[in-house]
């Protein structure tokens, strides 16, 4: 069983591509689709690695874990 989120149309329909490929690779392997919650559909990794580039705070869009990770690799994010 694969577990993909989906933000958006486009993800859906590149997220349906895989699913047959993986399908044909293996037939016992299923898909699953879980629609991202609507604060979150349009956070892109993209988007969070230029935010931190340029010193915005992206502290709201991501994990602590991960805005820790981005923080250390990016240099300092501003606290909510």
């Amino acid at each position: 069983m694969l577990l993909r989120g989906i933000r958006n149309a486009s993800d859906f329909a590149y997220e349906v591509e895989l699913a047959y490929w993986n399908k044909r690779l293996s037939a016992g392997i299923e898909t699953l689709f879980v629609p991202a919650d609507h604060a979150c559909a349009f956070v892109r990794s993209s988007a969070i690695k230029e935010l931190a580039e340029f010193g915005g705070d992206y502290s709201d869009m991501v994990p602590p874990l991960v805005a820790a990770a981005v923080k250390q690799k990016y240099g300092g994010v501003p606290s909510p």
